[in-house]
């Protein structure tokens, strides 16, 4: 019987040995990592009213998820809206006729909801586009 025991109490010494062994060797570690393209896009939406001189376009919806933050403008015909007034959420800018301005800056990844209103130059609306756009930094 005491041989017995001694194969026992051997048997048991092995397989823990055995089992811290297993322990060691496989210990891991996992890395996941994935790239998120960056993407800016820029909706318009709504009716155009009549506001007495000037006129409501609806709204404008700017998504970009750019780490560094992203620009909003617009593009029209050059030559064209020289002197019309564009109001964009809390931003006022007034068209000199290149055919680009730009019109907010903003920090970081975000959504941003405003409402567009236009109050035509002296010449009126002699361009029936205005394009937005969102630039990524």
């Amino acid at each position: 019987m005491a041989k017995s025991r001694f194969l026992l109490l051997a048997s048991l010494a092995v397989c823990a040995a055995a089992s811290t062994q297993a322990q060691a060797n496989s210990a891991f570690s996992t890395q996941v990592s994935a790239v998120v393209p960056t993407i800016c896009k820029v909706a318009h939406g709504g009716d155009v009213t009549d506001l007495g001189g000037s006129f409501g376009l609806g709204q404008i919806t700017e998504y970009c998820n750019a780490p560094g933050g992203f620009s909003l403008y617009v593009d029209y015909a050059p030559g064209t809206l020289v002197g019309t007034k564009l109001l964009v959420g809390q931003n006022t800018i007034e068209l000199d006729g290149s055919g680009h301005a730009a019109i907010t800056e903003h920090q970081g990844p975000k959504i941003v909801t405003s409402d567009i209103t236009v109050t035509p130059g002296k010449n009126g609306f002699d361009s029936g586009f205005l394009t937005f756009g969102v630039d990524p930094h």
